[in-house]
C-alpha cells in the first residue's frame, strides 16, 4: 500500500512540474547565431576555413576549366594559321630570323597540328604543345636579353611561359594551382607595366571609349590585386574568373576595332589571339583541382 501511495505522489509532482509555465523566451533565442554577426564576420570565417565557400561550385570550376582548355587550344591553332597565312613567324612570340617562308610554314603547321590534336585528345599532343611553347620561352628569353632593362622586353617571354604552363595543366601533368600562381605572378607584372607605361596603354584604347586616358590607372591596380589574390590563394577561383572577364572585355573594346582597321597585320592578329588564349588560361585557372581528378 505504501508503495502505491509513493508512486501516486511522484506522478502528481511530475505532472505539476510539466504544467508549470516555462520562462519567457528572449528575443534572440532560437535564432541562427551567424545571423547576428557583424557584416564582415561571415567573409572572415570563410577566409579562415571555418565555413565552406560556395561562390563557385565544384561543377562550375570543372566546366570553366574545360571551356578554358578548349578556348586556349583553339587560340593556339589560330596562331599557327597566322604564321602560315602571313608566311612569317609570330611577332614577338617567335623572334627567329625567317629568311624563307618555309620556316614560318613549319612553325605554324606544327602549332596548328598540335592544337588540333590536343582538341581531339590525341595522346601526348598537349604535352608536345607544352614543349613547343617551352621552346618559344627560350627564344623570347634570348630576345629579351638584347634590352634587359626594358620591362616590355619581357612581356613576350611571360606569355610564352604562361602558355607552356597552361599546356602542362591541359595535359594533366601539373595541378591547376600552379597555373593560378603563374597567372598571378604574370598579372602582377602586367599591372606594374600598366601603371609605369600608362601613356602607351592609353594609346591602345579607342577614342570612342570614355575616359580612355585613365584606363590604365584602373586596370593596373585591378591586375595587381587579382594577381596577389591568385598567388596567396585568397578567392583565387573568383579572381581568375574576373580576370577572364577582363581579358574578354579587351577583345571586345580594343582588339576587334584594331583588327577591322588593320586586318592585314600579322601583329594585330597575334595580339588579339594572344588575348583570346589568355582568356582560356584564366578560365583554366578557375579550378585548382588535380587534372586527373575532375571536380565534377
Amino acid at each position: 500500500m505504501n508503495i502505491l501511495l509513493n508512486f501516486l505522489k511522484a506522478r502528481d509532482r511530475s505532472e505539476a512540474l510539466n504544467a508549470s509555465p516555462s520562462p519567457p523566451r528572449t528575443p534572440l533565442e532560437g535564432r541562427n547565431p551567424t545571423a547576428l554577426e557583424w557584416p564582415g564576420a561571415r567573409w572572415w570565417r570563410e577566409r579562415e576555413g571555418q565555413l565552406p565557400h560556395h561562390a563557385i561550385t565544384a561543377r562550375g570550376r570543372g566546366e570553366a576549366r574545360r571551356a578554358g582548355v578548349c578556348l586556349f587550344l583553339v587560340a593556339c591553332g589560330c596562331l599557327g594559321l597566322v604564321e602560315i597565312i602571313f608566311r612569317k613567324p609570330l611577332p614577338e612570340l617567335h623572334p627567329i630570323p625567317a629568311t624563307t617562308p618555309e620556316v614560318a610554314y613549319v612553325a605554324g603547321a606544327t602549332l596548328s597540328v598540335l592544337a588540333l590534336a590536343g582538341i581531339a585528345r590525341v595522346r601526348g599532343a598537349r604535352l608536345a604543345l607544352a614543349i613547343y611553347w617551352s621552346f618559344a620561352v627560350v627564344l623570347t628569353f634570348i630576345a629579351a636579353l638584347k634590352e634587359p632593362s626594358n620591362p616590355l622586353s619581357w612581356v613576350p617571354m611571360s606569355k610564352a611561359a604562361l602558355f607552356a604552363i597552361a599546356a602542362l595543366v591541359a595535359a594533366g601533368a601539373i595541378r591547376g594551382r600552379r597555373l593560378q600562381i603563374s597567372l598571378g605572378a604574370v598579372l602582377i607584372f602586367y599591372g606594374v607595366i600598366h601603371l609605369v607605361f600608362h601613356d602607351l596603354i592609353a594609346e591602345l584604347i579607342p577614342r570612342w571609349f570614355p575616359k580612355g586616358a585613365i584606363w590604365s590607372y584602373f586596370t593596373g591596380p585591378l591586375m595587381l590585386v587579382a594577381g596577389a589574390a591568385l598567388v596567396a590563394d585568397r578567392a583565387a577561383s573568383e579572381m581568375a574568373l574576373a580576370v577572364a572577364a577582363l581579358f574578354s572585355s579587351w577583345i571586345l573594346i580594343i582588339h576587334l576595332g584594331r583588327l577591322a582597321a588593320h586586318s592585314g597585320s600579322s601583329f594585330e592578329w597575334t595580339f588579339a589571339l594572344s588575348a583570346l588564349a589568355l582568356v582560356g588560361v584564366a578560365l583554366m585557372a578557375v579550378s585548382p583541382d588535380p587534372p586527373g581528378e575532375p571536380p565534377d
